[in-house]
């Protein structure tokens, strides 16, 4: 997953395999010959190399285990208090706006608003305050700010307090004793304690950014909402007052230390009020910076005016002890006017006031907004070692998508403003739809809270309007502590994100056009980087004869996506547009790769693991089976019948060596000659040796193995694999577990067969929530639910906030992409599926409870929830309701296959909205009650489709 030195491509020599001295008939009775594994193998001198890796990594003596997490297996809580606060970090923001961070203590934290990735980025003086009754509070608390005793997790941040808040309740300490947050990405709801309030009367915010799926217009705002509320549970009335203070941080650079109001790149600032028809509050510029400078832009304090409140204005303080005189009521305190921009190293600072009356039994809310808009995004990573680009004098514009809807922040503040009660109400609509579920806490907030990344810096969408990634964003688990990690859309990485492509798949798309038509070679093979901006040179056009061996699981995890992309809604154009480079693609590696023609590839296979592996293995193995009938699928839709014959036949002859060559009993293992010298994994227990069945398992395309072979495989990566307490020692090269933490090995090998370490299968001895993420989703369509249970509850008591943020996974980086496969369980517990083209609709559930099951969905036209309700499974014949809810949207469909209901029903009722549904017919096939209609049916927002079965 970092950077990987190109081979070029020439034949290998042909593997010896048993596959050629067995007869078919001893196909089912041999296993192949006993592995011999050479332990001195030395790595070849053209294999790729990891690299990236800090020299910090090693921890030393294991850490002592600490007490419990707060989550057990099965049940949690999305409420977190006390030590659980000290490394919450919920990054807020649109869609490649930037972000910025609510943190445990009630700050802001990781300000990364314009164009620049740096995770522990400050900005001083930008906090919340309230008062009752004039008693006051600054919304923050200084609680876990002394740290003396705590042990941080390994390559972590977040729970590190910067200096300036430490510095705000030192000056003002007013700060609230404690407080909890709850959050339901992308909502987080914070109470406050306040003491000294009279009795009855509580304060709590809620903060987020608008986040609509299939809306990424309106998720790509550049915002965020903050609602404060003062809620008055007592006799008497309260006279109330919040306030919402900012810096004016434009000239910053976005990575250098900011103390008070004072930074290099400051000078020129100037504040000013403002008003529309419906936001009002306090804009914040820098006419020094140049236009096209990437921190030239604008932040702007925003306010919902409100009847019932009174709106006052501080726009230029820079000493916190008079604004909180101002703010707590001291006539003799004042504002000083600042109307000439700020001298060289300085800026100055601007608070919004609110001030009303809370009736005794009432509450009121007050609705700020911060809002940002900074156009000028370049490519400031350098492309010399990565891509070959040596011209370190241009300037490579990129530009903002954000922008084009919206060219200045006026334009967001008003769309905002006049939209703001649709953008509210669908946010909470949709929190609430996906979250009111039967399906698990752990597997459900895995998938949830990695809807975050999405919105993190580690995505952002071009002036072009193409979505674009890093693998992660720069921190300690990376060789940089700013900057993106990896650049760009790594194709291997990108195999497991899941999040995108399910409820933004407009932009998903955007990257399928950038793969095959911006990257791919003329001799079809795909470079798993992409040059920005593709108007320059690719990284092919430096190879000799543009032949070279990229990592090849991201060459065909391409292919998986295209067809993911089809059935997800992608019109038939888009599939006609992308075939020819998807048929180029594909036959370089039948033709390349599979030199044999058997389905089986045996050579140099380069992939994510920063290696190349060599012989037959099931990881880069099952990812070419499920090319090949991804492909099969495709090509019947383009009506090219000797193509679907030839994928077929590739695949029927692949599945079978495959199995028998890698299936030792319990698990599929890698198996190679003696004579090879990449790295391997021999006979052990490797973590991703089933990833394409992952794949085909979400593209419903089947099994590609035998299933009891993949079932027992799947639940002995859970046996042999997981860890209870870490050893540091035995962590390589990185470390990020410790004795407290439980998960996944990469790899481990329990015959005892270990290679050498400069032979074995690179990273073998980490933990990547990233990678136990499809082998959670593995255990739930191979109906092993208990263990899919267990790998989620072990990760989420990693990240329970005490020592890792709940909405930051790390490998190469923070708020890494890899761990977005999570969005998969949710398809793996529903047995939700559908299918674009055929208009099937399938709703299989298998988490339970199946009998009382209600589960999220997200079609390409639409999102809501399923649920089913029926008597036991042993009912005969099965009857029961199962409904489709749609939130937002519609969904169309021609059929609907229901499973998980025990007996298959004979017949059913249909109704849309209490309105009957006529001409339906009712059938079994594999195991499902299909129900097909005489016409396309559509339901709407606001409407529910009932299935009463017989």
């Amino acid at each position: 997953h970092c950077r990987v030195k190109m081979m070029h491509l020439t034949p290998s020599p042909t593997s010896s395999t048993p596959a050629e001295a067995w007869s078919s008939a001893s196909i089912s009775s041999q296993e192949p010959p006993a592995i011999q594994v050479d332990r001195g193998l030395s790595r070849a001198a053209q294999e790729p190399e990891g690299s990236h890796v800090p020299n910090d990594f090693r921890q030393g003596a294991p850490t002592p285990p600490s007490p419990p997490s707060r989550f057990q297996v099965g049940a949690g809580s999305y409420t977190y208090t006390g030590a659980s606060l000290r490394a919450v970090t919920l990054p807020h923001g649109g869609i490649g706006t930037g972000s910025v961070a609510v943190a445990g203590d009630g700050g802001l934290r990781q300000w990364q608003l314009m164009n620049r990735i740096c995770h522990d980025a400050h900005v001083p003086h930008s906090f919340f305050a309230c008062s009752a009754n004039g008693s006051s509070y600054v919304l923050q608390s200084s609680s876990l700010y002394d740290q003396t005793g705590f042990t941080p997790a390994p390559l972590i941040s977040d729970h590190l307090v910067p200096p300036g808040s430490v510095q705000l309740l030192q000056t003002l300490p007013f700060g609230v004793p404690s407080l909890s947050v709850t959050a339901q990405y992308p909502i987080v709801t914070a109470e406050y304690q306040t003491p000294s309030f009279p009795a009855g009367v509580t304060v709590s915010s809620e903060s987020y950014s608008p986040f609509i799926p299939l809306n990424a217009k309106d998720s790509g705002l550049p915002c965020v909402v903050f609602n404060l509320t003062m809620q008055n549970a007592s006799a008497a009335p309260v006279q109330g007052k919040f306030m919402f203070t900012l810096q004016n941080m434009i000239g910053w650079d976005g990575i250098s230390p900011i103390v008070g109001t004072t930074n290099s790149g400051y000078g020129g600032n100037t504040n000013r009020q403002y008003t529309n028809s419906v936001v009002d509050g306090i804009v914040m510029t820098n006419d020094n910076v140049s236009a096209m400078d990437p921190r030239q832009g604008t932040v702007a304090i925003g306010h919902l005016m409100s009847a019932g409140e009174q709106g006052t204005s501080y726009p230029t303080w820079t000493d916190p002890k008079n604004l909180w005189a101002m703010f707590t009521g001291n006539s003799s305190a004042r504002c000083p006017t600042i109307l000439a921009p700020t001298p060289q190293g300085q800026t100055v600072n601007g608070a919004y006031q609110t001030s009303f009356n809370v009736p005794a039994g009432q509450s009121h809310t007050s609705t700020f907004f911060l809002f940002w808009h900074f156009p000028n995004r370049w490519v400031d990573y350098d492309q010399a070692g990565w891509f070959g680009i040596k011209d370190k004098i241009s300037n490579f514009w990129l530009g903002n998508a954000y922008v084009n809807t919206f060219p200045n922040w006026q334009d967001v503040a008003t769309y905002v403003g006049q939209n703001f009660t649709r953008l509210q109400d669908t946010t909470r609509l949709f929190r609430d739809t996906f979250y009111n579920s039967s399906v698990a806490w752990p597997l459900l907030d895995s998938a949830g809270g990695r809807m975050s990344v999405m919105r993190s810096p580690t995505n952002f969408i071009t002036g072009d309007n193409i979505l674009h990634g890093w693998e992660g964003c720069g921190g300690k688990s990376s060789w940089q502590t700013f900057g993106g990690s990896c650049p760009m859309d790594c194709t291997h990485v990108y195999n497991y994100e899941m999040t995108f492509p399910y409820l933004f798949p407009d932009l998903e798309r955007t990257m399928r056009v950038t793969d095959l038509v911006e990257r791919l070679s003329p001799s079809g093979i795909l470079f798993e980087r992409t040059v920005l901006p593709v108007e320059l040179k690719q990284v092919w056009t430096h190879w000799p004869n543009y032949k070279a061996i990229p990592c090849m699981d991201g060459e065909m995890g391409t292919l998986l996506k295209l067809y993911r992309e089809v059935r997800n809604g992608a019109d038939a154009l888009f599939l006609a547009s992308l075939w020819p480079q998807a048929k180029l693609l594909m036959n370089h590696i039948m033709v390349d790769y599979d030199q044999q023609g058997d389905g089986v590839i045996r050579g140099f296979q380069p992939n994510t693991y920063d290696c190349a592996l060599q012989g037959a293995n099931t990881f880069i193995g099952t990812l070419y089976l499920c090319a090949l009938r991804a492909m099969e699928e495709m090509a019947k839709l383009q009506g090219e019948v000797a193509l679907v014959a030839s994928y077929h036949a590739r695949f029927v002859s692949g599945s079978a060596v495959l199995d028998r060559i890698c299936w030792n009993g319990d698990r599929y293992i890698n198996y190679r000659d003696p004579s090879d010298t990449a790295r391997t994994y021999t006979t052990g227990s490797f973590i991703d040796q089933l990833l394409g069945q992952w794949w085909a398992f979400i593209l419903d395309l089947g099994y590609l193995l035998p299933p009891q072979h993949v079932s027992l495989a799947t639940s002995s990566i859970f046996r042999y694999n997981r860890q209870v307490g870490f050893d540091t020692t035995k962590e390589a090269p990185r470390v990020y577990m410790d004795m407290r933490d439980t998960g996944l090995w990469n790899c481990r090998w329990p015959d005892g067969n270990e290679p050498t370490v400069d032979a074995a299968v690179l990273y073998n001895s980490e933990c990547w929530s990233g990678v136990e993420y499809p082998v959670a989703g593995l255990h739930l369509f191979t109906n092993q639910y208990a263990n899919a249970l267990q790998i989620c509850s072990d990760v989420r008591a990693r990240h329970d906030g005490t020592r890792r943020s709940p909405w930051n996974e790390v490998e190469c980086g923070d708020h890494y992409t890899r761990p977005q496969g999570a969005y998969a369980m949710i398809i793996a517990a529903s047995g939700y599926f559908y299918n674009a083209i055929t208009k099937n609709l399938k709703f299989a559930p298998m988490a339970p409870p199946i009998n009382n099951f209600r589960c999220f969905f997200a079609s390409p036209s639409g999102w809501g929830s399923l649920s089913q309700v029926f008597p036991s499974p042993s009912s005969s014949p099965a009857a029961g309701v199962v409904s489709m809810s749609v939130s937002y949207g519609s969904v169309s469909f021609m059929s609907l296959s229901l499973g998980g209901m025990g007996t298959p029903s004979t017949s059913a009722t249909v109704t849309i909205g209490g309105s009957a549904v006529p001409s339906v017919s009712v059938s079994q096939a594999n195991g499902l009650t299909v129900l097909s209609f005489a016409s396309l049916i559509t339901v709407n927002a606001g409407q529910t489709l009932n299935v009463s079965m017989k």
